[in-house]
């Protein structure tokens, strides 16, 4: 939401109703992303989308990533692999049909 609307302000109540979730959970998520530097805070706990020039960066290859093989990367999220790196590669591997 905050990367494809990075001109919007979002408070913690508007998240979670457009999130359908729980105000207080979704106030601790958006903080922690202001802690990691996602996010930006205003004195009013009104978020923006302002990560740093590296975090931009990621973002913008996991969109990219997610946009041309959405299937492998929704498949490392819920797999288990028993190793967290090989199984992370061996989610981009192009297959030969």
């Amino acid at each position: 939401m905050f990367f494809n609307q990075p001109d919007r302000t979002w408070n913690p109540s508007t998240m979670s109703q457009e999130l359908r979730s729980h105000e207080t959970i979704v106030r601790q998520q958006m903080e922690k992303l202001a802690t990691s530097g996602f996010l930006k805070a205003d004195i009013h706990a009104n978020y923006t989308y302002s990560p740093t020039p590296e975090l931009a960066e990621k973002v913008e290859n996991l969109n990219r990533t997610y946009r041309e093989m959405s299937v492998a990367v929704i498949a490392f999220i819920y797999e288990k692999p028993t190793d967290k790196l090989k199984g992370f590669a061996d989610a981009f591997k192009i297959k030969k049909d």
